[in-house]
Formats: C-alpha cells, sequence, structure tokens
C-alpha cells in the first residue's frame, strides 16, 4: 500500500496529473481505478475522463462521490435493513418533534415554530454527524459549561432536538448522514476496493466522516493518490489561502503514519511547467502569484489580458459583460464553453444574467438549484390544503385557479373572479348556489364552475379535516390530485415548454411529479401512523418540500458556464468574467451562525469539540475561492463591479479592485459612467441587442439633440434589412410619436354625451381637472371592478345616509331640529344604522371582524355628527330648508341651464346635503352646507380655477330657484363644509363634558365663506362674542371682522358665482367641440393624476415633449377679488356698448 500526495498551486497541473496516471494505468490493463470528487463536480469530472481518455466510454475505471461510493458498496455487499430517508424526510420529521418539543425548549421555542429554524437545526444537525459529536457530547459540554451565558441552554436544546430525532430514527430508519458509518463497516466486504486504485480530486476541505472513509480505504485499496493545492512552504508567503487543504493534509498523514503506509510527494510547480507558461496569459500567471502576496511584485508590462470596468449599474454591467463575449467569439474565434461567468452574488445577478444573455443571444447553463417549494406545481398541492384549511379564502382559491392546472380556461376564471370580489364569496358560500347579481352576470355558466370546482374538493375537506392519521391524509391527498389530472397537465405543460424551446424548465418540470410522490411515501414511511391536525399535516408537509431543490443540467455543450465563485470549478477555460466585484460582496461579510454564534463555536473548538470552519477558516477558504477564480482562464480575465445598485444607491468597489491596480502599473478601468466611442462599439454585439441602444439615440436625435454618426449608419442599417421591417415600422412610429389625442368633434361628443349635456358638478371639475380622463368616465364609461369591501366613498354614503335617514325620522315624528334632545338623537342613529349596515353591499360590514368593529366607529360618528348639526341649528336663527335638496329633471328644483352656442346648452344637476334660510323682512338668505368625512378644505384659489365649485353651483341654483318665490331678494348666506368626525381631545388637565363638546366644536368648525355681514354672522351664530366655535370667523371690539376670517361682500359673492357660470360655459363648449386633451391640472406638487385610475390608459409623461400639465397658480384672496372685480368692469363696459348698439338701431 502506498499514498500519494499531488501538491501545488493552482494551475500547476494536479488534476492532469491524475488523469495521466489513470490512462496510463488503463494503458497498462490495471482494473478497478476509482477516481473520487465532490458531489456537484461528477458530472464534469466523468465528461473531462472519457475526454482525456479519448475513448466513448469507460469500463474500468468509474468516477464517484462520497455518496456514490456508498451506494455502489451497499449494492454489491446487499442493502440495508432499515428505511432511508432522505433529506426531506429529516425535515418532516424534525417539523413533527419541534412542535412536540416546543415547550421543553429553553432558548429556540420562540423560534422553533418559524420555518426557516427548520432549515438552521438541520444543518447544525448534519454538520455534528459530520463532525462525529453526538447529543450526550453535547449534554456533557453544557454540564462543564455551567450558568456561563446562553450556551449552556443552546446546547441543551439542541441536544434534545439531535437525542429525539436519532430516538425516532432508532432501529427503523437511516438517515443518509448515519450511511458513513455504515459504509465503514461494510467496505470490507466490496470486492471491488480490494486492491484498486483510488483517486481523490477537487476537495478543498475533508470533514471528520470523510477522513474516516479515507482511513478504511487505506486498510483495503492498493494505492491512494489525493491532490491538493497547497503553495511551497519554503518560497512562498500566501500559504494562508491553503489553510483548509493543509489541516486535511495534516490529518491523512497521521493516518498514514498510524497505519504505517509508505508516502509519496510530488509538488508540481506551475513555473517550471512550459505546458503552463505558454498556454497562460502573462497577467493571469502574475495574478496566481501575486494576488495574496506580502510583499508583492508589480507587473509593469503592457496589460492586455485583464480588464477592470466600472458600471453604472448591475444592468449596464452584466450587459457589457455580454457585448464582450460576443466579441470574444466572433473576433478570437472562442467557444461559448470556453468562457465561464461567477459572481458572489446569484441572487442580485441571476435574473440579469438570464435576461440579458437570452437578448443576447449567447447560450448559458446557470450553475444553480432551483428551490422546488416555488414550482407552480407544488403550489397546487400545498394551496389546495390551505384551500380547505383556511374554508375557501378568496385569495387561496384564486392562487390555486390561476396556476394553470385546473381544466376552467382563463375567461372561466377571470369571470368567476369578479363575481366572487363583487359578492365576496368565500367559506361556506363555495357550497351554495350562486343566486346575486342575475342581472349582470350569467349564473348558470357560474354555478357549473363552481359545482366542478366543489367537487373536488369535498373529497379532500372529507379526507383531511379533523385530526386524522398522516397515511389517510396523504392517500386523500392523492386521490384529489388524481381527481384533478395533475399528471397529465404537468405533461401538457411540459410539451408547452418545449414548443417554446425552454428545455431547463422542461427538465425541472419533469422531476416535480416524481418528487411529489417521493416525499408521499417517504412521508407515510416515516410519519404514517402518526395523528396530526390538517395544519400539522400542512405544516410537515411543507417542511418536506421547502428542503428539496431541483438540480438542472446542461441542455447543450457548447454554452457559457455562469456559477457562484466558490460552488462552480472552471477548468480549461479560456476566459473568465468575475462579476460584482463589490465592497462586502466579494470577499463577502461573513454570515453569522443563527443558532450558535462565532464566539462560542470558538469557545467549543478550544474544548475540544472541532465544529465546521470557524471565522478565521472560512475567511481563508473564501481568498482561496477568489484566488482559484484569478487564476482559472488561461487567456483572458474581466473583473467589473457596479457604482450603483438598480435603484441607485451608490455601491464601492472591492478592495480586490485596489489589488489589482497596485499589482498592475499600467492597468487601466474602463467605465460607461461617460459615453465614448470605445463604449458604443462595445455595445454593438448583435441586432438583438443592438437595437435598443439604436432605438434610445435615435430617440433623442428626433428630439433635436446631438447623436454620434454611427447610430445613423445603424439606423440606415436595419433600415434595409427586410426580416426587421415590422421592427423598423414601429420604430418609425414610436420616434414620431406624439402622446396626444385629437378633439373626437361635435357629432362624436353629442352622440357620446347626448343633447343637452346633464352634467354634474363633479363631472364639471373633473373636465377641468383633466379633459382626457373626463373622456374616459363619461364618454367610453368603463366599468370598475366592484369588490365586496368598505372603502373610503362607502363610508361617507352611509354617513350621509344615516344623516338624511335622521332627517326623516325627525319629520315623521314631528320632532323640530331645535327641541331633539342628545338622547333622543342617539337612539335615533342607532336604529338607523341597524337598519343600513345589514343592507350595505349585501352585508360586507358584517362579513368580518374588522369590519364589526368599524360599525361601532361608524354608529359613533354618526351619533357625534347629529349632536353637531342639531348643536349649531339650536345656535342658528338660520332654519333647515331641507335635506337632501336636488336640482334636475327628477329634483325637488329644476336643473340650472346655462346657455351654449348654437343653441346647446348644459343643464347643472346635483344634490344639497342641506340647505338653511333666514328670512329678514321680504329678503331670504341661504347657506349651503355639504358633509364631509374627509378633510376638506375650501379654497378660494380651486374655486376660481374651476378645482371646486360644488358649494358655489349649489348656492347659485337655490339663489335662483328662491329668487323667483319671493318678492324681495334671495342672498348668499355662506357655503360650507361640515365635516363628520368623532375627533380625539388632547388636553394637559382634566376636562368636563362642557368643556369637551367646546373643544370639539373648534375641530369640527365649519369651513368655507361667509357673508361680510354682522348682523347675518350673529343670526347664523347667536352665541357669537369675539370668537365663533361655528363658523371661520372672527370679531373685533368695533364689531369689524379679523383678516383672518373666510368672508366675502355680498357683490364679491355675486362676482365670484358670475365667473363661475362663465367658467362652466367654457366648460361646455370645450366638452361639445370634442376637446378630449391629454391635459392634467398640477397645482403645486399636486397632481390630477396622483388618484386617477385611468393613467394607465392615456400614458401621460411628462418627458414626452407634448405631454404638459396645466399649471394653476395659488392666487391669494386680494388678488382673485381684484380679477372678479375686474371682470365685472369688463362686463359693465360691454353691456353699456350693446345698450348703444341697440339705441342706434
Amino acid at each position: 500500500m502506498r499514498i500519494h500526495y499531488i501538491t501545488g498551486r493552482s494551475g500547476a497541473g494536479k488534476t492532469e496529473r491524475v488523469y495521466q496516471e489513470i490512462r496510463t494505468a488503463l494503458e497498462n490493463g490495471e482494473k478497478r481505478l476509482i477516481l473520487i470528487v465532490p458531489e456537484h463536480f461528477t458530472l464534469q469530472a466523468e465528461r473531462t475522463l472519457i475526454q482525456k481518455l479519448d475513448q466513448p466510454g469507460i469500463l474500468d475505471a468509474e468516477v464517484l462521490s462520497f455518496s456514490r461510493l456508498a451506494y455502489k458498496v451497499f449494492n454489491t455487499v446487499g442493502g440495508i435493513a432499515k428505511t432511508r430517508i432522505n433529506n426531506q424526510g429529516r425535515h418532516m420529521i424534525l417539523r413533527k418533534l419541534l412542535d412536540e418539543l416546543r415547550d421543553d425548549l429553553r432558548v429556540y421555542r420562540s423560534v422553533s415554530a418559524r420555518d426557516g429554524f427548520i432549515e438552521k437545526i438541520n444543518d447544525l444537525l448534519v454538520e455534528l454527524k459530520r463532525h462525529d459529536i453526538s447529543p450526550q457530547m453535547l449534554y456533557e459540554q453544557a454540564e462543564k459549561e455551567g450558568n456561563s451565558g446562553l450556551l449552556p441552554d443552546k446546547l441543551k436544546d439542541i441536544a434534545l432536538v439531535y437525542d429525539s430525532f436519532n430516538k425516532y430514527l432508532a432501529d427503523k430508519y437511516l438517515d443518509p448522514e448515519d450511511e458513513i458509518n455504515v459504509l465503514i463497516e461494510r467496505m470490507e466486504e466490496a470486492d471491488f476496493l480490494k486492491g484498486a486504485r483510488v483517486w481523490l480530486d477537487g476537495f478543498d476541505y475533508f470533514t471528520p466522516r470523510d477522513i474516516r472513509v479515507i482511513d478504511k480505504l487505506l486498510a483495503l485499496v492498493k494505492s491512494l493518490t489525493i491532490t491538493f493545492t497547497i503553495g511551497d512552504e519554503e518560497t512562498d508567503t500566501d500559504l494562508d489561502i491553503f489553510k483548509s487543504h493543509q489541516l486535511s493534509l495534516k490529518k491523512i498523514r497521521a493516518l498514514a503514519e498510524a497505519r504505517r503506509i509508505e508516502e509519496q510527494f510530488t509538488y508540481l510547480s506551475p513555473y517550471s511547467n512550459e505546458e503552463y507558461i505558454a498556454n497562460k496569459a502573462p497577467e493571469i500567471r502574475h495574478l496566481e502569484q501575486e494576488i495574496y502576496k506580502y510583499p508583492y511584485r508589480q507587473y509593469s508590462g503592457k496589460v492586455e489580458n485583464l480588464k477592470v470596468f466600472a458600471a453604472n449599474n448591475l444592468e449596464s454591467e452584466t450587459e457589457m459583460l455580454a457585448a464582450q463575449i460576443i466579441s470574444l467569439v466572433r473576433e478570437k474565434g472562442w467557444r461559448f464553453n470556453q468562457i465561464a461567468v461567477v459572481t458572489a452574488d446569484m441572487e442580485s445577478y441571476g435574473s440579469i444574467i438570464k435576461r440579458v444573455f437570452s437578448e443576447y443571444g449567447i447560450p448559458f447553463f446557470m450553475d444553480e438549484k432551483r428551490p422546488v417549494i416555488q414550482n407552480p406545481i407544488i403550489d397546487v398541492v400545498l394551496v389546495s390544503l390551505r384551500v380547505v384549511y383556511y374554508h375557501y379564502s378568496f385569495e387561496d382559491v384564486f392562487r390555486l385557479l390561476k396556476t394553470g392546472f385546473f381544466q376552467a380556461d382563463a375567461s372561466d376564471i377571470e369571470l368567476l373572479e369578479n363575481y366572487c370580489l363583487e359578492f365576496g364569496i368565500r367559506g361556506q358560500r363555495w357550497h351554495e348556489e350562486f343566486n346575486l347579481g342575475g342581472d349582470v352576470y350569467d349564473l348558470s355558466r357560474l354555478n357549473r364552475l363552481r359545482k366542478e370546482i366543489m367537487t373536488s374538493f369535498l373529497a379532500l375537506e372529507k379526507g383531511v379535516r379533523g385530526e386524522k392519521n398522516i397515511a389517510d391524509m396523504v392517500k386523500a391527498l392523492y386521490e384529489y390530485l388524481t381527481a384533478i389530472n395533475l399528471q397529465e397537465r404537468i405533461k401538457a405543460r411540459i410539451d408547452e415548454l418545449k414548443q417554446k424551446g425552454l428545455f431547463d424548465r422542461v427538465y425541472e418540470n419533469a422531476q416535480i411529479w416524481n418528487i411529489v410522490m417521493e416525499t408521499f411515501e417517504q412521508l407515510v414511511e416515516i410519519l404514517g401512523d402518526q395523528r396530526v391536525s390538517l395544519k400539522e399535516f400542512m405544516r410537515i408537509l411543507e417542511a418536506g418540500f421547502s428542503s428539496l431543490e431541483v438540480g438542472i443540467i446542461p441542455t447543450t455543450l457548447d454554452q457559457v458556464l455562469v456559477g457562484n465563485i466558490q460552488r462552480s470549478k472552471n477548468h480549461d477555460v479560456k476566459a473568465l468574467f468575475i462579476l460584482g466585484c463589490n465592497d462586502e460582496v466579494l470577499p463577502s461579510v461573513m454570515p453569522e451562525h443563527d443558532l450558535l454564534s462565532e464566539e462560542e463555536r470558538d469557545l467549543l473548538q478550544e474544548r475540544g469539540m472541532e465544529l465546521g470552519s470557524n471565522s478565521i477558516l472560512r475567511s481563508s477558504e473564501e481568498k482561496f475561492s477568489i484566488y482559484t477564480a484569478f487564476s482559472t482562464p488561461s487567456d483572458y480575465l474581466w473583473v467589473s463591479y457596479a457604482l450603483a445598485d438598480m435603484e441607485g444607491k451608490a455601491l464601492r468597489p472591492s478592495i480586490l479592485i485596489d489589488r489589482l491596480k497596485k499589482l498592475f502599473k499600467n492597468l487601466e478601468i474602463a467605465s460607461d459612467v461617460i459615453w465614448n466611442e470605445e463604449i458604443e462599439k462595445h455595445l454593438i454585439a448583435t441586432p438583438d441587442s443592438t437595437y435598443k441602444y439604436m432605438v434610445a439615440n435615435m430617440r433623442q436625435y428626433a428630439d433635436g439633440k446631438p447623436i454620434s454618426k454611427l447610430w445613423l449608419q445603424l439606423y440606415s442599417w436595419y433600415h434595409q434589412k427586410d426580416e426587421w421591417k415590422e421592427k423598423r415600422d414601429e420604430l418609425k412610429r414610436a420616434l414620431f410619436y406624439r402622446n396626444q389625442v385629437q378633439p373626437i368633434g361635435r357629432c362624436m361628443a353629442k352622440e357620446l354625451y347626448s343633447s343637452p349635456i346633464r352634467a354634474s358638478v363633479s363631472r364639471l371639475e373633473q373636465y377641468i381637472r383633466c379633459p382626457f380622463a373626463h373622456f374616459i368616465r363619461y364618454g367610453l364609461r368603463p366599468r370598475e371592478q366592484n369588490r365586496y369591501e368598505v372603502a373610503a366613498p362607502d363610508v361617507g354614503e352611509l354617513f350621509h345616509l344615516s344623516i338624511e335617514s335622521f332627517v326623516k325620522k325627525l319629520e315623521e315624528e314631528a320632532v323640530d331640529w331645535r327641541s331633539v334632545d342628545d338622547d333622543k338623537c342617539e337612539e335615533l342613529i342607532e336604529e338607523i344604522m341597524e337598519e343600513l349596515i345589514p343592507q350595505h353591499k349585501h352585508g360586507v360590514l358584517l362579513s368580518t371582524g374588522r369590519y364589526k368593529y368599524l360599525c361601532n366607529r361608524l354608529k359613533r360618528v354618526s351619533k357625534r355628527a347629529v349632536w353637531l348639526l342639531t348643536d349649531h341649528i339650536r345656535r342658528s336663527s338660520f332654519s333647515p330648508l331641507g335635506n337632501e335638496v336636488s336640482f334636475g329633471t327628477r329634483g325637488t328644483y329644476p336643473p340650472i341651464e346655462i346657455e351654449l352656442t348654437n343653441s346647446e346648452k348644459i343643464l347643472l344637476e346635483g344634490r344639497i346635503d342641506r340647505a338653511d334660510i333666514y328670512i329678514d323682512g321680504k329678503d331670504v338668505y341661504i347657506n349651503v352646507i355639504d358633509y364631509k368625512s374627509g378633510n376638506q378644505n375650501f379654497d378660494l384659489s380651486d374655486a376660481y380655477f374651476g378645482l371646486n365649485l360644488q358649494l358655489l353651483v349649489y348656492l347659485e341654483a337655490l339663489l335662483n330657484f328662491k329668487q323667483q318665490s319671493i318678492e324681495g331678494r334671495a342672498r348668499p348666506g355662506g357655503i360650507f363644509y361640515f365635516k363628520i368626525d368623532d375627533p380625539l381631545i388632547n388636553s394637559q388637565e382634566q376636562l368636563d363634558e362642557e368643556a369637551i363638546k367646546k373643544e370639539i366644536r373648534k375641530k369640527l368648525k365649519l369651513k368655507g365663506l361667509v357673508l361680510k355681514d354682522i348682523n347675518i354672522v350673529r343670526k347664523m351664530d347667536r352665541t357669537i362674542e369675539r370668537y365663533s366655535e361655528v363658523l371661520p370667523v372672527r370679531i373685533k371690539k368695533d364689531e369689524t371682522f379679523y383678516d383672518s376670517s373666510s368672508l366675502l361682500s355680498e357683490n364679491e359673492f355675486i362676482n365670484l358665482l358670475a365667473h363661475v357660470k362663465n367658467l362652466i360655459k367654457e366648460i361646455g363648449e370645450s366638452l361639445l367641440s370634442g376637446h378630449i386633451d391629454i391635459m392634467p391640472v398640477k397645482k403645486g406638487k399636486e397632481t390630477a393624476c396622483r388618484y386617477c385610475s385611468y393613467t394607465g390608459i392615456c400614458q401621460f409623461d411628462s418627458k414626452f415633449r407634448d405631454n404638459r400639465y396645466r399649471t394653476v397658480p395659488r392666487l391669494k384672496k386680494k388678488d382673485i377679488i381684484e380679477r372678479l372685480t375686474r371682470d365685472e368692469e369688463r362686463g359693465m363696459a360691454q353691456d353699456e356698448v350693446d345698450c348703444g348698439t341697440t339705441g342706434r338701431n
């Protein structure tokens, strides 16, 4: 027996020497040749071995991993009596045990139920087993630690779970991590190992269990050869990066010494290897030698084969990388499989790489494992159980239906979704016939869909609801999946993916059904007789699926390999691209071990309990990964970093960038921060990838900005290619696209809006805010999705209805506003709300606990509102003219007519929440009050520009109507918003009931405009002295008003109303002319687009040269009065001209 150590730095030819030895052995007729490599490297190693041997197949040499070695031994000498559990089985058992042990845990009790904890405790148990640490050892160590901090209790918790797990397995089940123990026992019976020659290559570290297997091999095989990446101890100053290899070599040498086995050392130096020197770019050789050496030598030659690139962001970094790959393939004739890409941040770069490489036509294989839990097929399994457990919640039902694995087509599902949203279908209502909305929906179609869905669910519900044993639950779930034809639908999905050329997803989905079945089998085997609730069953099953990942194999040989810098092995590549060389990414910030901290691990190691890598060893391992990556390519190395993430947050370059600058005197860092001709040339990679850059530049050209002639030449090239005709035509339309709409014309306007136009005030305000939004809402009239929920408008509507009903009750019972007491108000509101709440939107307010709580608030606020309303009326000499006073073709009063040109007219209709009047002799003063549940201030500037017309139009309507029925004059008294609320009163001192009411009056004071007449103000609030608790006014001692008061004189009111009528006339003329401009209003920072439902239709974007806001200034009151006065004077002058002209005639 002989053990042979082949050592040397990266690129020294260690792996090549192994393949040479295997080839020589085969040529010499030797048999039983075994190459053992890490599990994830077996496929690549098999391919390389076949390539090196130049044979179509291998009979006498084979590639194994330690797990494959165990499998072969067990197959050779007989199976294992115990049932083997897999990783998902371990997770499912742990989930069950943690639920049972939760109350016995000391430190981890609060987090044990979290899904992520399963993964952490599982990883820790695997680590403990691989390092031969038993539960008893943990218990003993906990006792030795005494009461020093959390560590003793942590060790006891871990030991409890570990011991319970082992006891559950007992003599019946075998954990894969325990296979090594069985392997070591059975290896002697495996004849294929006796006298075999074995090589171990590609390992960065051997666990204590690996060492035990190697020890057994030393007793059985003819020779053992192991490669280690280690520098020359006499000359190299960067030996720290080889620490893991040094530790493993030391342990194996101890085994050899104990067995008195002959040792042979071969140190391969890359620097004396002529082939290495000839085939390795000088910059790469220099990096391999110096990257972690101190002191270091500087490379003073021209730097041609090392490129460092600083990109604007991750997207542009990846695009420049793709363009460079295309350039290398095109100019150097390299194949894609001679190029590799690695990053330490696959989470950030993975999706970007997939998108960009597809766009550039770069074939690639991403060396990653995909979590099974994210596959939609697994979603079907888990969400089906959620549907039953959560009693058919809307979210779960439609999440399931939208997976595409149900018979119903998309239109049926969409119809059903709309119906369920509108009528709140969930829970028991799925079991009942749908009978609401028959005037809008096809109920027979909907009920057919409902029955099809529920038929399969009823059997599942019966099989899994309540406490049952797991085997019965699995059977019910399997029968349900069979009933919905899931396996057949998976096959259909796979066929669709094949047609689309998505072969990686084909391979992924092809494995899922078997994974589901294996999980079911494992679950029944290990937990089948356990009785659990549905919730526990769901958690156990989810734990099993969460532990699984699907490996994807390359679909073609010629493709770029993309992988993680620490996981991927990239031998024989000409070019390597390292993405994301940023601070805290490469090298990374060392993650903390969650269950045991770094300090606790170091302490345990000092006590002789060796776990996995500590912080020092992990730092060394990462340096080794970086060193390996930087020295891997033979011809070309690209290192890039981003200056900002995709959200624009600044990023710092890695310390490795600074290191590269020091190592290479003439290194220049390229960047796309400032575009130049060189950058532009790089972007011209393929027609598909270049097209968007050409479009962007031509857009600038169309906007009159200068661009490089290069893009004009490219535009000409695309213009000449017939295959680009469709996109070329699209580009022409886009370049000269103006996001504007033409007027629809008078005829179409009349057809859409009818003539005469009947319009509410809010409709006119909508037109002012944006003519296009008005066109969509009132012209096209799209039907918005009704939802079974309570929104802000619903609350406002209920408040209005409660007050309206309150007034009707007073009238029915002949009770005067001023005489009704507070108790009667509360009694009436309670009665009214009890009637309104069940009727509103099919009882939505009674559908959830949250809404039921809202009902209490609605009642409380309504009671406060009617108290304040009656309080206001008691204080006032004004009396209610009416509540919910309507004007229109079917209203209390006729509509307001506004004459337009061409004998057209606009008829204004509306409903006034409340109008109060005060009769002074023959004159009548009118107040208009509008109830608001939100914060609504009256802004005179908004009113002037037509953004807030409601109160003024209502006042104009009542003034006109009243004027026709009285001898005197109908005069404005005021316009007000009454806020419906029950405000919170904050006070530093104790307040009695009357003081609280006073504070409430202040907070809910009317907002609006009051007639500037001291006598009328005192009629509105008879209790006013200097300060009103009702009106927005303050009075000085001389009976004049403070400037802060919200007042207008009668003439100012009249001028404002005249202005409003003119404004309405202008709106009507524009509306009937068919103007539907995309021109939203902007006032300060607020825009009409903010709450608009139609922004997705108009596509308004201020970056378009034709898209501009109509900016409305905020005018001061005095400026508005001046404008109104000028308008009045111009109007009087025009009247005089008209009169003079008439006289002359």
